[in-house]
């Protein structure tokens, strides 16, 4: 949490103090249009309001852009740098913040920046992994309580967690050597290359419907005499138990946060009213509700959830795969037949890789959420999900237009143009993400090419966002919605009574929309994919009482004990 705050604060400071030049308008200025507007309110250089009897309303200076740029001059002034750290601190800190709440994989320092800035510089392809990623939980889940209906819930339940944990895991040891000499992965002993190629291939071609195979080795019938399967289907409830324990899904920090955020929102709107505000309040504002789609983001993230650390579900999954061994191992002694193990790349040549290089290759693999490597390029499921994905960016710019559209002076000015600008860089990353998955096939280099991408729109979308913040809008040509008005182009010098008329009104009213939006949409996400959210999330209730719970016939089973995984391991060791 705290290291997302300083990524927002020390660059917002360092701009701050640099662009800390002069106030917002000498008082000069408006006392020089304000002495022209009482001797003649029909002046050229003025454009007067009225009052409903038709007479000239003394309160609101207001001048034509000619006139502004003739007092004030053509470029933009600095604001006071207190003042915008005010403005940070009210408005876009506790935002920001939300990131920290995150979960984040534990795969080093250097990954939770990376995942930062694919966030920040990629939100919409961000968005669109997280819904991959809980889309496919959902799909294991339903699959699962489908072609296994004749198991208990608990089992079909248990059956989706190692099939989520496995595909984690697929992609993790590349099959072509050449591909594992570009990731960094190299052969921890002098094995024939050849043989660990053919091992790769063989273990990719079983891999590619886990399901069935886990299917066939739990039983196709609901023929229940089999002590062996039965056997199995205990070790893959211990299995489903042990990731519930080791998975952290971050809501309540997040709930927390939010929470949070929403008692800044409503104590800086109180602030507005009591007359804590000066002109550009609106745009502030509206600079605010422009990042509102991290609401949904982080809660998504949040609900997906993730392990304690990189070494939680392979350990889990060895200990799986070691207890499959000491069934079979116990069934052989007493003379019946034994089967093969379903097992993937990462069980079959975890001896032949250097660890470190491959808990590394986590981060393009599977470990992160908002990273999902090999996407498809086109069809209707990418494209639900990718216009899905859009909504909290869409929805965020258009109320941040909005907001800044009815700000003195009224229409489209260099502010509204930027929120329009930010949602097109956004969009444009996410087709540049397309572009990268659909033109490259090694995950490690899609998730390199990505990195250096979103560093660059990342990095300029910060620059800019903190030089509006310093000042670098407020010149008369920017404050004048000439964009809109053209020729008709003027600056409101005194929007005071228009800016107490709309804080408590209309700009609360978008404020709230843009919020309660992201969390409409976040509910609506999560009614409709709640089996895969929910996928890791066992309660106490339910693991004792209820879906995960050991059912009694499988209790009477013969315990499997640290003997026989002790013969596992010697039976793997002499084979080696």
């Amino acid at each position: 949490m705290y290291s997302s705050s300083w990524l927002v604060f020390i660059p917002g400071s360092i701009f701050c103090i640099i662009a800390a030049a002069t106030q917002i308008v000498d008082p000069g200025i408006i006392q020089y249009f304000a002495d022209i507007q009482r001797q003649n309110p029909f002046d050229p250089r003025l454009v007067p309001h009225y009052h409903k009897n038709g007479s000239v309303i003394l309160e609101l200076i207001d001048v034509t852009l000619e006139a502004c740029n003739e007092k004030c001059g053509n470029g933009w002034n600095g604001y006071q740098s207190l003042d915008t750290q005010k403005n940070l601190a009210s408005w876009s800190i506790p935002l920001f913040l939300l990131i920290g709440s995150m979960h984040y994989a534990s795969l080093g320092f250097l990954n939770t920046i990376s995942v930062i800035i694919h966030l920040l510089g990629d939100p919409i392809s961000s968005f669109e992994s997280l819904l991959s990623k809980v889309r496919r939980l959902q799909k294991h889940h339903r699959r699962c309580a489908r072609d296994m209906a004749y198991l208990p819930l608990g089992v079909q339940r248990a059956v989706a967690m190692i099939l989520a944990a496995y595909e984690e895991w697929d992609h993790e040891v590349p099959v072509y050597l050449g591909q594992a000499a570009q990731s960094g992965l190299k052969p921890r002993n002098n094995k024939d290359e050849s043989a660990v190629l053919a091992t790769e291939i063989e273990t990719q071609k079983q891999n590619r419907d886990m399901f069935h195979i886990m299917k066939e080795w739990l039983g196709t019938t609901r023929d229940f005499s089999s002590s062996k399967k039965f056997q199995r289907q205990k070790v893959c409830l211990q299995a489903a138990n042990e990731f519930s324990d080791c998975r952290l899904s971050g809501l309540v920090k997040t709930l927390l946060g939010l929470a949070n955020y929403t008692v800044v929102l409503v104590a800086s709107f109180i602030h507005i009213e009591k007359g804590d505000y000066n002109y550009r309040t609106g745009h502030t504002i509206a600079y605010a509700m422009l990042y509102s789609w991290l609401i949904a983001s982080v809660l998504l993230c949040s609900l997906i959830g993730g392990y304690a650390t990189k070494r939680s579900s392979e350990d889990v999954l060895k200990r799986l795969y070691l207890r499959f061994e000491a069934i079979e191992i116990e069934h052989s002694i007493r003379g019946e037949s034994r089967e093969s193990i379903p097992t993937i790349s990462r069980f079959s040549t975890s001896d032949n890789y250097a660890e470190s290089s491959t808990y590394q290759s986590l981060e393009w693999s599977g470990g992160n959420s908002t990273f999902r490597p090999r996407q498809s390029c086109w069809g209707k499921r990418k494209l639900w999900t990718s216009c899905l994905a859009h909504l909290p960016i869409l929805s965020a710019v258009i109320f941040a237009f909005t907001i800044s559209y009815t700000s003195p002076t009224v229409g489209v000015g260099c502010r509204s143009i930027s929120h329009a600008l930010f949602g097109v860089g956004w969009m444009a990353s996410a087709g540049f993400t397309m572009i990268i998955h659909c033109a490259t096939e090694s995950a490690y280099h899609q998730w390199l090419y990505i990195r250096i991408k979103d560093s660059i729109f990342a990095a300029a979308q910060t620059i800019v966002f903190f030089m509006i913040y310093c000042g670098w809008f407020n010149s008369c040509f920017c404050w004048s919605a000439w964009f809109s008005l053209r020729a008709d182009a003027h600056v409101l010098l005194t929007p005071s009574p228009m800016i107490q008329q709309l804080a408590p009104t209309k700009w609360l009213a978008m404020s709230l929309c843009s919020i309660l939006g992201q969390l409409l949409l976040m509910a609506c996400i999560w009614v409709y994919f709640r089996e895969g959210a929910n996928l890791f999330h066992v309660s106490e209730h339910e693991r004792y009482q209820g879906r995960l719970r050991i059912p009694s016939r499988i209790e009477r089973t013969p315990r499997i004990g640290t003997f026989w995984i002790e013969a596992a391991l010697d039976h793997r060791k002499s084979n080696a």
